[in-house]
């Protein structure tokens, strides 16, 4: 809980591999280092559905072949966020999210998501049933596996791994986050 007794979420970092930057896409998003963990930071909605990305130092590489990437998320608040991956360049593909229509990461062509308050995984303005579930506490891994040929996204709950959610051609994608107010 903040100092105004909200909860917050913690993303943790390895020595290193803090972000270049966290950046707000759309809507009002609170971020303040943790007091618990120097690599950590917490993040807190507040707007209806506000959308953020992690920007690394070597965005590029995300796009390596035979690379994978790997971030890791704890759900405090338990409730209603899309989190996953999403691609913020390439012609007429970069991804566009909108707090006033309630578009997050998922919602469109460039950007992969799940949600476990509500057990679905979304891409391209499409929801299908994903074998994951959330509470307040949960962490949620999200792995992007880049082949020879394409990038698999994988998620894990609390270390479980929950398989390959979705396959897409290989792209730049940075980690994202979408959530409604006072969530994570």
């Amino acid at each position: 809980r903040d100092n105004r007794g909200e909860e917050e979420e913690l993303l943790n970092f390895t020595e290193g591999d803090q972000p270049n930057a966290l950046v707000s896409l759309t809507g009002e998003v609170v971020v303040e280092n943790s007091s618990n963990d120097s690599m950590s930071v917490q993040l807190q909605s507040k707007s209806e559905f506000m959308t953020a990305v992690l920007v690394l130092d070597r965005v590029a590489p995300s796009v390596s072949k035979n690379s994978s990437y790997y971030y890791e998320v704890t759900v405090v608040t338990g409730g209603l966020a899309q989190i996953g991956w999403a691609c913020l360049a390439g012609d007429n593909t970069a991804f566009e999210p909108n707090n006033e229509t309630g578009d997050g990461v998922g919602d469109d062509g460039s950007s992969f998501a799940v949600d476990g308050s509500r057990g679905l995984k979304f891409h391209d303005g499409n929801e299908w049933e994903y074998s994951i579930q959330w509470k307040a506490g949960d962490r949620l891994g999200c792995l992007l596996d880049n082949s020879d040929e394409e990038s698999k996204i994988s998620f894990t709950i609390n270390g479980k791994y929950l398989g390959v959610a979705f396959k897409t051609e290989l792209k730049p994608l940075v980690p994202a986050f979408s959530c409604n107010m006072g969530e994570i």
